[in-house]
């Protein structure tokens, strides 16, 4: 896997599709995007941790930004 943070959301009916973004910023608005269509999301961390879409998103809030 190439490093970043892979968002997994499921896509009725075609299954579940992956998008890598490479950064933290990214991702968290990607992420904050699917959830406001009423997505299921997963996203997937550089260290390997999966998280739902809502944990990533109060982890992120959480992190003091650089």
């Amino acid at each position: 896997m190439a490093p970043g943070y892979y968002i997994t959301v499921d896509t009725p009916p075609y299954g579940v599709s992956s998008v890598l973004h490479p950064s933290a910023e990214g991702a968290a608005e990607r992420t904050g995007a699917l959830l406001a269509e009423g997505r299921t999301v997963y996203v997937t961390t550089p260290e390997g941790d999966l998280l739902p879409g809502q944990d990533f998103l109060a982890e992120m809030s959480e992190q003091p930004s650089a």
